[in-house]
């Protein structure tokens, strides 16, 4: 079941990063790796993207945050440690990737996040349904995805492979072009993560 702002009976619609963690990574969403930090994601401050276990790494809502699609033995955010992929990301959806292309390719997802005017971020949640453990293997799935979506030679749409940050729906997204309004509040739009 779909829900546009709104609650789900079985996985309420969440108010929260922790909470929006806990629904994608269910036990281990302690585990999930984030990182959160001021000022442009182009131009980060040092160590920006270094990150942590989400149960001690702080998060502020007016930064810039993010989290890994996958969970990694030891804290090793490195393909060579993964443990479990659970979140395939679609990035720049509406500008440089069309809606109508990774609905037909991959139907709908199970969240969709406004990262800034007129641009998405969509989810599509693995979770515990099936355990994909081979990097090898899913950072090629991720390969040929692409090139489904934006061609041989075009831009690679932000699925990158399993160690991809992808944002959290809560906090901002403070690129230069938004540095006059205090950086874009992300927003979460749609969710419906069937697990």
């Amino acid at each position: 079941m779909t829900h546009a702002m709104g609650d789900s009976p079985s996985l309420p619609f969440p108010r929260t990063n922790r909470e929006f963690l806990q629904a994608i990574f269910g036990a281990d969403w302690e585990r999930a790796h984030v990182t959160s930090f001021p000022g442009d994601p182009s131009a980060p401050p040092s160590g920006a993207w270094l990150g942590g276990p989400a149960k001690t790494f702080p998060l502020n809502e007016d930064y810039n945050n993010y989290y890994t699609v996958s969970l990694f033995r030891g804290g090793q955010r490195k393909a060579g440690f993964l443990e479990r992929w659970v979140v395939l990301g679609v990035d720049d959806v509406g500008p440089k990737v069309k809606q109508a292309d990774v609905l037909n390719l991959l139907g709908e997802p199970s969240y969709q996040i406004e990262t800034s005017p007129g641009n998405q971020q969509w989810g599509y949640v693995i979770g515990n349904r099936v355990r994909i453990t081979d990097a090898l293997w899913a950072n090629e799935f991720i390969k040929s995805l692409i090139k489904q979506l934006v061609g041989e030679d075009a831009r690679d749409p932000g699925m990158r492979d399993v160690t991809r940050y992808l944002r959290l729906p809560y906090g901002r997204n403070h690129k230069a072009a938004y540095a006059e309004q205090g950086g874009h509040k992300v927003a979460l739009t749609l969710w419906s993560p069937a697990r």
